[in-house]
């Protein structure tokens, strides 16, 4: 497009360039024929002994002889008095110079209805005496303008027409050139979606370089997701032993019931999420179906679990439900975005956490989609520092306990979800987290 735009624009100022070229040379070649005409008049001119200045009434130039021919002629003495005019400028009026100079040729274009040269100049008798002339020859400005608007509708329909040629032959040999970029292009949505694990390298020299670069690029990215990978599968299976020394002291008799129940209950859920953190590093990038999993049953477990861990502060939660219950997602996904979300609400909050869970789709055919929000009636967090908070290591209070990567850990696996979390200020005076994500499909 823009290649076209400069197409288009050189076109239309070389136009009005040549049109103005031939103008000016159509008028040059009026002045220079009018001149002609002048010599034709002196030639014909006669001045006898007593001076006066004699025309004869044939001339060599037809077109003064016959009215309306467009071509006229008028003498004039010094003093200004009409001494002769051609049949053709009957009712035609020019205008005389006040002053001139003999020798001295004027062109001029008068109301752009006629070319007019005045020519003054002197004439000595045969006596000695000198005399004064002024030479008019007129021609109407209509021939010329018709000369000029036939080159111009020549000219822009040539233009036109060799510029319209032009920009389909650019078109065509910029479609042609851009072949190898479609390819390339091609070749990365298919790495994208795992069709492929490098770029081919039998491209045009001046793209070899971008895919070598390209793929060396891919190759460090996978070499750093295994070493990432096994981190995370040796930190897994390191956690496991001292996991299960935990769980054998649950089974002492000598700890309250109650503490026994809270103890089991949070090995298990950590037994759970070092097997999930195993799965995913096994997994190697690939997606699996999810099962369908009960949010509401996965919010209450959490629940559940820090109202013990803060049963000091006698926490009221408030869990709403709509739309259905029903969703479809790694559940331990969900137990990472939601767990992260409302412990910090609990962390915050003054006495009170509300949950909210909303299940929709668009239509009947889309998948359903999870709209998650927990807000809490702490202080809040300052509008400068929402945006910050979900970066890794952030926190809003550097005063309290944790190492600032629970938000980023949600962030990260909301995103890998393709939905949104959006901090904003709750009503109840505290911070309120949205998290939408799209079902699957």
């Amino acid at each position: 497009m823009s290649a076209s735009v400069v197409l288009i624009a050189f076109f239309g100022v070389a136009g009005i360039a040549l049109e103005n070229a031939y103008k000016q040379a159509a008028e040059q070649a009026t002045r220079e024929r009018l001149q002609v005409h002048i010599y034709a008049l002196l030639s014909a001119a006669n001045l006898d002994t007593w001076g006066y200045l004699e025309i004869p009434p044939a001339l060599p130039e037809a077109r003064f002889t016959h009215p309306g021919s467009g071509l006229y002629g008028v003498i004039y003495d010094s003093s200004g008095k009409l001494l002769w005019r051609s049949e053709s400028s009957i009712g035609i009026r020019l205008k005389k110079m006040d002053k001139f100079k003999p020798g001295q040729i004027v062109f001029q274009n008068q109301d752009d209805e006629h070319f007019v040269l005045y020519y003054p100049l002197v004439w000595e008798s045969e006596l000695g005496t000198e005399h004064e002339y002024l030479f008019i020859v007129a021609e109407d400005t209509k021939s010329l303008a018709k000369q000029v608007s036939g080159f111009r509708n020549s000219l822009w329909r040539w233009l036109g027409g060799v510029g319209l040629i032009l920009i389909i032959g650019q078109v065509v040999v910029l479609a042609w050139s851009l072949i190898p970029l479609r390819a390339i292009a091609r070749d990365l949505e298919a790495i994208e979606s795992g069709g492929k694990s490098r770029l081919d390298e039998n491209y045009p020299r001046e793209l070899v370089g971008l895919a070598v670069n390209m793929n060396v690029l891919l190759d460090s990215e996978r070499a750093q997701l295994e070493r990432y990978r096994n981190t995370l599968s040796n930190l897994a299976h390191s956690l496991k032993t001292p996991l299960a020394i935990l769980r054998g002291f649950s089974n002492d008799n000598s700890l309250p019931d109650s503490l026994k129940s809270t103890w089991s209950e949070q090995i298990t859920r950590m037994d759970e999420m070092v097997e999930y953190q195993l799965q995913h590093a096994a997994a190697r990038g690939q997606k699996h179906l999810s099962e369908t999993i009960s949010v509401q049953a996965v919010i209450e477990k959490i629940v559940s679990a820090l109202d013990k861990v803060h049963v000091s502060k006698g926490v009221e939660t408030r869990i709403q439900t709509e739309g259905g219950d029903q969703f479809a997602c790694e559940q331990g996904d969900l137990f990472e975005i939601a767990g992260n979300l409302i412990d910090n609400a609990y962390k915050w909050c003054q006495s009170r956490v509300d949950v909210s869970i909303r299940l929709y789709s668009a239509s009947s055919s889309d998948a359903t989609a999870l709209y998650l929000i927990v807000e809490d009636d702490g202080p809040g967090i300052p509008e400068n520092k929402l945006e910050q908070v979900i970066g890794r290591g952030v926190r809003a209070d550097e005063q309290t306990q944790g190492h600032g990567i629970g938000l980023a850990v949600v962030y990260d696996l909301v995103q890998l979800s393709g939905g949104r979390l959006q901090p904003e200020n709750s009503h109840l005076g505290g911070v309120r987290w949205e998290v939408w994500l799209p079902g699957p499909g």
